[in-house]
C-alpha cells in the first residue's frame, strides 16, 4: 500500500477516535459528524475523480466548500434539521454561539484549501492552454501544502478528544 493512499486513512481513524471520546461535545460532534461526511463523500468520488485532471482542482476546493458552508451556517442548518427531525441534538447545536480556537482553525484550513485549489485550477488551466510554460504551483506546492493541511486536519480532529469548553456540552 502505497504511503499517500495510507494517509488518506489516518483522518478517519482519527475521526473515529475523536468521536467516541468526545460524544458529550455538542460542538466537536457537529464539525466531527461533518469532516466524516465530507472524508465519506472523498473516499467514495476519489477513484473517478482522479481522472479528471483538469477539474480535479476544482472538485477538492468544492469538498472543502461543502464543509464550510454547514460550518458557518451552523444555527441556520441546525435549525432547519431541528424542524424537520425534532432530534433535541440539533436544537441544542443551533443555540451554540461562537467557534472555538480548534472551530476557527478548521474554518481557515479549509479557506486556504479552497483558495491554494482555486489557484493550482487556474494555474492548471493556464498551462493547458499555453499560456503558461511550467506549473510551478501544481507541480512543487499544491501537494505539499494539501498534505500539511491534512496532517493539521487530523490533528484537529483528535484534539476534540481533549476538549473541555463545558458551554458546548450537552446536559
Amino acid at each position: 500500500m502505497n504511503i499517500v493512499y495510507f494517509n488518506d486513512y489516518w483522518l478517519f481513524v482519527a475521526f473515529f477516535i475523536a468521536v467516541l471520546l468526545s460524544w458529550r461535545n455538542v460542538s466537536a460532534r457537529w464539525f466531527l459528524t461533518l469532516i466524516g461526511i465530507l472524508e465519506t463523500i472523498d473516499a467514495l468520488t476519489i477513484s473517478t475523480v482522479l481522472t479528471w485532471h483538469t477539474h480535479f482542482y476544482i472538485w477538492c476546493a468544492s469538498l472543502s466548500l461543502i464543509f464550510l458552508l454547514p460550518v458557518m451556517f451552523r444555527t441556520q442548518c441546525a435549525t432547519w434539521l431541528y424542524q424537520k427531525t425534532g432530534v433535541q441534538y440539533f436544537l441544542t447545536t443551533a443555540q451554540i454561539t461562537g467557534f472555538s480556537l480548534r472551530e476557527n482553525v478548521l474554518i481557515c484550513l479549509c479557506i486556504v484549501s479552497i483558495f491554494l485549489n482555486l489557484v493550482t485550477y487556474i494555474e492548471v488551466l493556464l498551462y493547458k492552454y499555453y499560456v503558461l510554460d511550467n506549473a510551478i504551483i501544481k507541480l512543487y506546492v499544491r501537494d505539499n501544502v494539501a498534505a500539511l493541511l491534512h496532517y493539521i486536519q487530523i490533528g484537529l480532529v483528535l484534539s476534540f478528544m481533549f476538549c473541555s469548553d463545558k458551554k458546548n456540552h450537552a446536559q
